[in-house]
């Protein structure tokens, strides 16, 4: 084995970059030494993406889905939190809770204004009425 040659676990000679021609790129190294060589990403978490679309879709469910949002919202960034790391898409969990609070809060308002309408009409139509 020349100096420009390396021995592999098998004792097979690879040519190092020193050998290669003027000119051209050193060769690859023969293999990756653990297996697929491209990193490592999280998976998101399923109920973050759910949160914020039951939220979103709060207005047309008149507030059941935006609160049920909320709350799935708030589990999924448990779980996230939980497994340091490992999941992401604590910002969809966010962004549903937040959302899904807001939207039931508002459709809570609404609900009430709209209660409160109607007994003032009926109390009003009551004395002007005689």
């Amino acid at each position: 084995m020349s100096e420009t040659e390396r021995a592999d676990e098998q004792g097979a000679t690879t040519p190092t970059a020193e050998s290669a021609e003027p000119g051209y790129a050193p060769l690859p190294p023969a293999h990756y030494p653990y297996g697929n060589p491209l990193p490592w990403r999280p998976q998101m978490e399923p109920m973050a993406v759910v949160a914020l679309v039951m939220a979103v879709m709060g207005p047309a469910t008149c507030g059941l889905s935006a609160l049920a949002g909320g709350i799935i919202g708030q589990t999924a960034l448990r779980k996230i939190r939980d497994h340091h790391g490992q999941l992401e898409g604590e910002g969809l969990a966010k962004a549903g809770m937040i959302v899904g609070y807001v939207v039931t809060g508002l459709m809570a308002l609404f609900v009430l204004a709209y209660v409160g309408f109607i007994v003032y009409a009926v109390v009003s139509n009551v004395h002007h009425g005689d």
